[in-house]
This record gives C-alpha cells, sequence and structure tokens, in this order.
C-alpha cells in the first residue's frame, strides 16, 4: 500500500516535466541593426520555421515599423 502511494506520488511530481510550453518562434538573427542609409532589404531568421517558402496566402511573420 505505501509503495503504491509512494509510486503515484513520484508520477504525479514527474507530471510537470512530461508537459512542454510550446514556445512561439523567437527571432534569431535580424539584420542590419541600428541606424542605416539606403537599406534595400533585411534578413530574418526564426527560431523554427514560420511560413512556408514563398507561400503568398500567408500573412507577414512579423511588422515593419520604419520611421521613414
Amino acid at each position: 500500500m505505501k509503495l503504491r502511494l509512494l509510486c503515484y506520488l513520484i508520477l504525479i511530481s514527474l507530471l510537470p516535466l512530461g508537459i512542454a510550453k510550446a514556445e512561439e518562434p523567437r527571432i534569431k538573427i535580424f539584420s542590419p541593426q541600428g541606424t542605416m542609409k539606403s537599406v534595400r532589404q533585411v534578413r530574418a531568421m526564426f527560431s523554427e520555421p514560420v511560413v512556408a517558402f514563398g507561400d503568398p496566402r500567408l500573412t507577414d511573420p512579423f511588422k515593419i515599423n520604419c520611421p521613414d
């Protein structure tokens, strides 16, 4: 009886470890950074695939806020 109770307590305490929290993709690399003159393109690399390559039906993975 005590062994069974101990097993249940161990399983219950380990349960949160098996539930992985889903993280949203993060930007790993973004260039250029800072103030640049005549920027024609930017490069953004995410922690995981965000959209299928070249699929125009999907929304943009992030918003651009440029004062100029």
